[in-house]
């Protein structure tokens, strides 16, 4: 009988841990589009670290102590009206940037453009588009999840009715 209780109580505890770390330290997330590519490719799983977001450290004063860096220039996942989303931080709160040929510009220059509000991120995906709309990308400071670190396993479902193939040389690469 101690046998069964002892198994019940160790169930209970890995299942209570388990969802701590998953709630406040990493998540696994599927890439379903192309729009980050050649960085992310459909098919791609992903580990984010959510340490760094699931927790206000800037409101409780740690930011500096903790030395967390801007997300800027990391791909990082977000909500975006309930769906989760992956996109790279191209401009943190107060920078001016304005979209000129294809490409995203800081700009000191206030005529035009897009002043990224205090407490939002502009998320892009890696596109080329010749015309953007970026305040469509702007992301709110407590919708992003978190930062992406690195593949741990990338299927190729190029043909599906023969199953995926694992992408080998993508296995545990890390995003930048």
């Amino acid at each position: 009988m101690k046998v069964k209780y002892r198994f019940l109580i160790f169930f209970c505890i890995t299942f209570v841990f388990g969802l701590f770390v998953r709630s406040y330290f990493i998540e696994s997330f599927r890439i379903t589009t192309a729009l980050m590519e050649p960085a992310l490719k459909v098919g791609d799983v992903v580990i984010v670290n959510k340490w760094k977001n699931a927790i206000n450290w800037k409101g409780m004063g740690f930011a500096d102590y903790l030395k967390i860096p801007s997300p800027k220039g990391r791909i990082a996942l977000y909500e975006n009206d309930g769906v989760l989303s992956v996109g790279r931080v191209r401009a943190v709160s107060g920078e001016h940037v304005i979209w000129k040929q294809g490409d995203l510009v800081n700009s000191e220059n206030k005529d035009g453009g897009l002043v990224v509000p205090f407490g939002y991120y502009l998320i892009l995906p890696e596109l080329n588009d010749s015309e953007v709309v970026l305040e469509e990308y702007l992301v709110k400071e407590k919708d992003l999840v978190g930062e992406v670190q690195f593949v741990w396993l990338s299927l190729d479902w190029g043909q599906p009715s023969q199953g995926p193939k694992v992408r080998w040389s993508r296995l545990f690469t890390r995003v930048d």
